[in-house]
């Protein structure tokens, strides 16, 4: 009455199943006692179709329960594969524990007066926000990749280092697990120098400068197939 049988053990999805007990429900008429004499075999007719039908209902809420749990219990990594050109800050793919992972990229930093520098916070603070939020349960803290690649003197900014330090500070406290700098060059010896005075000291020991091999030692906390290494590789 409600839906088709074909094994005891075939998998039924809850749409498949939602849909075949509203075709069914409304298309099977009402069982219909018409004498007397017809009572008996109106009832067990009855009794099959009611066991049918609780049977399919037994089905419909089993798949939407396992369906709840898989989306309750499997972790997902964080989908955000493109890497965006222009921004400075963004969440692109995920760490080993299925962690976004937060790219910074100076580079792409250019401002021309304090007002462009405070927006440029306002927008990396937000990021960083979203970025915490999809956190998966249990997790508290993220990996920063902080890509100097294309960065010079001019790309770093003393309004915008010194607010985007203090809003990390006190909003997140604690939050970062580790920051990995890579393709650093000798050029902004001089600009790590003033940022490092910004830091607090528990900070600056969760600052690692990889060299030309940084690719492998990545590989300890990011996979292979991390969608910021396959865009560097380009």
């Amino acid at each position: 009455m409600f839906c088709e049988e074909e094994s005891d053990t075939a998998v039924v999805s809850s749409k498949g199943v939602d849909e075949r007990m509203i075709d069914n429900l409304q298309a099977e008429p009402a069982i219909r006692i018409d004498s007397p004499e017809s009572f008996d075999a109106d009832m067990e007719l009855a009794i099959v179709e009611l066991s049918k039908g609780l049977k399919a209902i037994s089905t419909y809420m089993s798949a939407r329960k396992d369906m709840a749990s898989a989306d309750i219990l499997a972790p997902k990594a964080f989908e955000a594969d493109a890497v965006p050109e222009g921004q400075v800050l963004f969440a692109c793919g995920s760490d080993r524990r299925l962690r976004p992972t937060l790219i910074a990229r100076p580079c792409m930093h250019q401002a021309s007066s304090e007002e462009e520098s405070l927006k440029a916070v306002k927008d990396c603070m937000d990021t960083v926000r979203q970025t915490f939020d999809r956190l998966p349960s249990g997790e508290e803290q993220i990996v920063v990749l902080y890509d100097l690649g294309g960065a010079g003197y001019s790309n770093f900014d003393m309004t915008f280092t010194r607010q985007m330090m203090e809003g990390l500070l006190n909003e997140f406290p604690d939050r970062l697990e580790a920051v990995f700098v890579i393709n650093g060059h000798w050029t902004i010896s001089a600009a790590w120098s003033t940022i490092r005075a910004f830091l607090h000291p528990d900070t600056r020991e969760k600052i690692v400068f990889y060299g030309s091999d940084y690719r492998a030692k990545l590989l300890d906390h990011i996979g292979a197939e991390h969608p910021y290494l396959e865009y560097l590789q380009k």
